[in-house]
């Protein structure tokens, strides 16, 4: 038989013959028996061990994750917490403490802290459970509890909270904490709980830090007590310490320096402040403060000027820290178109001015002889004995220069209707000044200047004499800085502590005005003063 393809066969044969290695690798594969070994068996135990205790590390790890996860949820949710004791979802008697202390009008941007108080109370109200009851208590260095009547009424606590406004006041806690003890105690809920939201100023916990302990930890055994903190940093601050107006007299429409004092009372520099003064109906200067040191105190002098006499508001301000309180200061001044004076010669001596009682006196407030000089003070001299109460009429200052008062040999006594003139002419706000001499007798003075007419400052209990060769000399430290002689403690005026005084009249001050003389009115000895008595030139100068 043929074939169409004769080596179709031999290929088939060739395909076959390729199996035969295959088959023979198979047949003479190597054989292996398990012989035990020692080692390895004790290798294989090892790396078992360890591997449950990885697996072991992985789940408790795997757990961990899990739970801080869940942790994580649950925060986010903010689940409410009711007071001790009591299941979430019930009512509360809620306290809102809420500082208005002056250091919560600091400002963070716009918002002042307290404002942040006010935010974070309304987000507590919104919080209570249904039933609830509530009562707003501001806080300084005293408590004040506000409201609402109702307690129930939270619409009205939003009211009271959007009405509260900064106090110029220290911090105290203690006070507010007794008024949230007394209120929770009188609440009917069982949960009670109190919120305190304040910048947590150290002097409010320090003021009473004993007693405020003793009631925060016996108050926490009835209530929740949360501290809310309406602070985002420390504030800078500078406070208007004083205005120091021009010396001597403030003439109408002179403009003139004024001295603004500007304190730094926080613990940070100040930089780029601005002081501005402004006077009623003459405008406005402003001048700059570049840096201002911590605790520390500038004068910036500011020009200004008032425009007509009488008296005027002076207005100062500084622009450029966190707290607006202390940033604001009012003045009332005068300005002078002149300033006249009657002056009351007790001595006068038309045939030798210059023994006169008040010739150096007259001299001395216008240097000036001319008539028609533009100087602001104008003396009129006229002799005591013949004042009338007429006199009185457009002076701004009356002066008495060792005026007896009762009649001598050397005049008649001056009269009564002037002296209730005067006593009203003082207390109207005009001026009275009194010049002792050798003829003021101190009985007199008690009995017609004081008394009912409180032209004294205490009673004159007697004169003194030095010796002229160790006179006494005015003390200008002596004056009160906050007299109307505190100018007299700074040059030149402090001068006056060169002037040798041989003699004087002793004044109890301590005593007050209208008071009775200390007995035994009489002079003490020749160069001695009476003892307790006030320092030479306290109360007018002889010599």
């Amino acid at each position: 038989m043929p074939f169409l393809g004769p080596y179709a066969l031999l290929g088939t044969l060739g395909l076959l013959a390729a199996g035969i290695p295959i088959a023979l690798h198979f047949f003479y594969r190597s054989r292996y028996r398990r012989v035990p070994w020692a080692a390895v068996e004790f290798l294989r135990a090892s790396l078992e061990q360890t591997s449950r205790r990885l697996k072991f590390q992985q789940w408790l790890l795997l757990l961990w994750r899990v739970l801080l996860l869940l942790v994580l949820a649950v925060a986010l949710m903010r689940p409410y917490s009711a007071a001790p004791g009591s299941a979430a979802g019930d009512a509360v008697d809620a306290v809102l403490l809420v500082d208005v202390s002056y250091s919560m009008a600091a400002r963070a941007g716009r918002a002042t802290r307290l404002d942040q108080a006010k935010a974070a109370a309304s987000a507590v109200l919104d919080q209570l459970p249904p039933g609830s009851t509530v009562q707003v208590v501001t806080i300084s260095d005293r408590a004040r509890r506000l409201g609402p009547r109702a307690a129930s009424h939270l619409d009205q606590a939003r009211q009271l909270l959007e009405q509260l406004a900064v106090e110029d006041r220290a911090t105290d806690f203690l006070p507010g904490v007794i008024e949230a003890e007394q209120i929770l105690a009188r609440g009917p809920s069982p949960n009670k709980e109190l919120y305190l939201f304040s910048d947590m100023q150290r002097l409010g916990w320090d003021q009473q830090a004993g007693p405020l302990a003793a009631r925060l930890q016996a108050l926490s055994r009835e209530a929740a007590i949360h501290l809310v903190r309406c602070e985002t940093h420390r504030p800078r601050n500078v406070a208007l310490a004083g205005l120091v107006p021009p010396p001597g007299i403030i003439r109408a429409g002179e403009r003139l320096d004024w001295s603004v004092l500007v304190r730094n009372t926080g613990s940070d520099p100040v930089r780029d402040a601005t002081v501005t003064l402004a006077i009623e109906g003459a405008g406005r200067e402003s001048r700059p403060l570049p840096e201002l040191a911590p605790q520390s105190t500038q004068a910036v002098v500011v020009p200004g000027k008032l425009d007509q006499p009488g008296l005027g508001v002076v207005r100062v301000t500084v622009q450029g820290d966190d707290l607006g309180p202390d940033n604001h200061l009012e003045r009332i001044v005068r300005a002078w178109e002149r300033v006249r004076v009657l002056v009351l010669d007790g001595g006068p001596n038309d045939r030798e001015p210059e023994r006169a009682a008040s010739y150096y006196l007259v001299h001395a407030l216008r240097p000036v002889p001319s008539p028609e000089s533009d100087f602001p003070i104008e003396p009129r001299v006229v002799s005591a004995s013949r004042a009338s109460p007429e006199m009185l009429e457009g002076i701004d200052v009356c002066v008495l220069v060792d005026v007896p008062l009762e009649a001598s040999g050397e005049g008649r006594s001056m009269s009564g209707a002037f002296l209730d003139r005067l006593a009203g002419f003082v207390r109207g706000g005009g001026g009275l000044m009194i010049f002792a001499g050798p003829r003021v007798v101190p009985a007199a003075y008690n009995r017609l200047l004081g008394g009912s007419r409180g032209l004294l400052p205490g009673p004159l209990t007697g004169v003194w004499s030095a010796a002229l060769s160790s006179p006494e000399h005015p003390d200008p430290e002596s004056v009160a800085k906050e007299s109307v002689l505190a100018g007299f403690r700074d040059e030149p005026l402090a001068r006056l502590r060169q002037v040798e005084v041989l003699r004087g009249v002793e004044v109890d001050v301590a005593a007050g005005a209208g008071a009775a003389p200390a007995p035994g009115g009489g002079p003490p000895p020749p160069g001695q003063p009476p003892e307790g008595a006030n320092p030479p030139g306290a109360g007018g100068g002889g010599g």
